[in-house]
């Protein structure tokens, strides 16, 4: 459930660890395709239990998968999943940073960290750097 909270949220909401996998799976495939298999359901979970090779060997759910796979999309298990924006360890807060352009007298930049935009301007020593950094990036 937590992997699938984190796929429908922009990776960069991330810390790198997390962003880098979640980024991957946006690449290849979208958060629509993603649900979730409860641990009865789930093949992969059978080892897990203590099963004995023979009786993990001669499981219908081993070898076809849960039973609902061969159903169509529309009568699979449903699994809501709130994607409110919680403040938790893992997401990266909204930052607000204020920069002066060298050179101005009274010219300054606001500059306001949407949750889609990866890059923090207090990494940067000056905003050409970090508008340099942002079109190469780009």
């Amino acid at each position: 459930m937590n992997v699938l909270w984190w796929i429908r949220r922009p990776s960069c909401n991330f810390r790198p660890f997390i962003a880098n996998r979640v980024g991957e799976i946006h690449d290849s495939s979208s958060p629509s395709q993603w649900h979730h298999v409860s641990t009865h359901q789930n093949p992969a979970d059978l080892p897990t239990r203590r099963m004995l090779v023979t009786k993990v060997k001669g499981s219908k759910m081993w070898w076809k998968g849960p039973k609902f796979l061969s159903m169509p999309e529309d009568t699979w298990p449903k699994t809501e999943i709130d994607v409110t924006p919680e403040v938790t360890l893992e997401v990266r807060k909204n930052v607000r940073a204020t920069f002066d352009v060298p050179g101005t007298e009274s010219v300054l930049f606001a500059l306001t960290l949407q949750t889609t935009w990866c890059l923090h301007p207090s990494r940067y020593s000056s905003w050409t750097r970090l508008l340099r950094v942002r079109a190469w990036v780009s």
